[in-house]
């Protein structure tokens, strides 16, 4: 971003700061807290000595919570053309879904770390800490120093997590430039500090965007000024090509997300559509926009063209969006007031184009890696700045919304059973059980003292999403992720409909 394009950005940012009550947009419901401590870090101590605050803690810990679940999201969107997913690995052969939430959970320390240091940074002398006069970041060295080496940190948990295979490099470099403006935004904001606890308790609180865009745009330019340490196939693609890649996205603020991919995402999450449908609706917008080095990289200019061509004809053909949902086009809270009765009666998103397109790119090679992370960057700026509202958009792992609306029940015919007993994963077996029976749970777990009960009210609440009121359920649990148990009772379910 060029230095006159950061000065406008921050002019438009102050002006809005003096408009606005606490420069916060409050537009949007609750986040349910990722993880709670019951002690503070040494930052947010820190606020609490300067401030003579009685802060909540866990913050830092919050934001980082965000960015993997802004992860885990966006590898659970399903289909995704030519990207990993929950139905196949893309164009991809040497790793999975099952690899990707283990690389996404292994990350949370090295986000966690990043917004504390963005928090630091906000504490530092001579950063103004008083609202609306607060100044554009003028982080020192050490600052960036230590982010990079969050970062290097990050990439070596990646690496552990999966066996030396790169599934989250750009993201660590874009999600920790977020956590840490985050977390410097946090520190200038009283009621952006208090996000987990305003969240849980359903009050409006939420970062502002164009501070943070002015400062991902700020830390991407101190960061990328010692140049990158090893050629990455994006640095071998701007040479040759010319394009910007992540780098230029960066040194925008993610411009992209914050002018498409945030705003589709809005703008199908206020007509109704479910969250799932709303991130591939998001991504094949992002596709068209995106100049993806990944792709150029995979399959030249041809290959590009390819994908935002045919990104944008099934936009344009397919019926994402009823007409009551284009009147809301741009209005969030539109969402809000849809009736029940209304939502029912919106066309189910057919899915299916979007599955060929899938096979498509797959046959070409071609794999839109820098659209998804933008997807990635554009949730979390969602979960940040609109706030991510579970009873309105529900689960993501939710595939049978519209039977469950019509309250058909789901008939178990055979035993069926998903998943592993290795680590991480969890083996779920379901059988028939009479009519009016009900759901009898058999559960076991590694980790059944201290989550027994959040993971029998996960497989509860998935069998109710998919109507399922009578089966014997048996499960053992190996440590896994809310996420992957929803995902293994799902594909447990669907075969013992005999649909696979």
């Amino acid at each position: 971003m060029h230095e006159g394009t950061v000065k406008a950005l921050w002019q438009t940012y102050e002006s809005e700061r003096t408009r606005k009550d606490g420069g916060l947009s409050a537009s949007f419901g609750y986040v349910q807290a990722v993880d709670e401590c019951s002690c503070g870090s040494r930052t947010e101590r820190a606020v609490r000595c300067a401030r003579g605050d009685d802060l909540p803690a866990g913050v830092d810990r919050h934001i980082g919570g965000l960015a993997v679940r802004a992860l885990l999201f966006e590898v659970s969107a399903t289909p995704k053309p030519g990207l990993v997913d929950r139905e196949n690995s893309g164009a991809h052969d040497d790793m999975d879904y099952a690899m990707f939430l283990h690389s996404a959970n292994a990350l949370r320390g090295c986000f966690e770390r990043c917004a504390f240091l963005g928090m630091q940074e906000g504490l530092a002398p001579g950063i103004e800490q008083s609202g609306a006069s607060a100044a554009p970041l003028d982080a020192s060295g050490a600052f960036f120093r230590e982010l990079r080496s969050a970062g290097l940190a990050g990439e070596q948990q990646m690496y552990r997590a999966t066996g030396g295979v790169n599934t989250h490099k750009g993201l660590i470099f874009s999600l920790g430039i977020l956590c840490a403006a985050c977390g410097f935004s946090a520190v200038h904001d009283m009621a952006a500090l208090r996000l987990p606890q305003l969240q849980r308790q359903k009050q409006n609180a939420g970062f502002d965007a164009v501070f943070l865009q002015v400062l991902c745009a700020q830390i991407a330019k101190g960061l990328l000024s010692g140049g990158e340490a090893l050629p990455t196939h994006g640095q071998m693609v701007r040479q040759s090509t010319g394009l910007a890649g992540v780098k230029g996205e960066a040194l925008s603020g993610f411009a992209t997300a914050f002018r498409v991919g945030l705003p589709q995402l809005r703008r199908a999450l206020a007509a109704g559509m479910h969250i799932n449908e709303a991130m591939v609706y998001a991504l094949l917008h992002l596709m068209t926009a995106t100049e993806d080095s990944n792709v150029v990289y995979r399959g030249g200019r041809q290959g590009l063209a390819f994908v935002r061509e045919r990104a944008g004809e099934l936009l344009r053909a397919e019926p994402f969006l009823c007409e009551r949902s284009l009147a809301c086009e741009g209005n969030f809270s539109c969402g809000e007031q849809l009736s029940q009765e209304e939502r029912s009666l919106r066309k189910t998103v057919d899915m299916e184009p979007v599955r060929r397109f899938d096979r498509q790119c797959i046959s070409r090679h071609l794999s839109p890696g820098g659209s998804a992370d933008l997807l990635a960057v554009s949730l979390m700026l969602h979960f940040v700045t609109d706030g991510y509202i579970p009873d309105r958009e529900r689960h993501i792992l939710s595939p049978a919304r519209a039977s469950i609306e019509k309250k058909e029940r789901t008939m178990i015919k055979q035993r069926a059973c998903a998943g592993t007993l290795e680590s991480s994963d969890i083996f779920v077996e379901i059988e028939p059980a009479p009519e009016g029976s009900g759901l009898a749970l058999d559960i076991t777990s590694v980790v059944y003292t201290q989550f027994g009960e959040e993971i029998e009210k996960v497989i509860r609440k998935t069998l109710s999403e998919l109507a399922v009121t009578d089966a014997a359920v048996r499960v053992s649990d190996r440590g896994a992720v809310d996420c992957t148990i929803r995902a293994r009772v799902e594909t447990a379910v669907r075969r013992g409909k005999g649909e696979e």
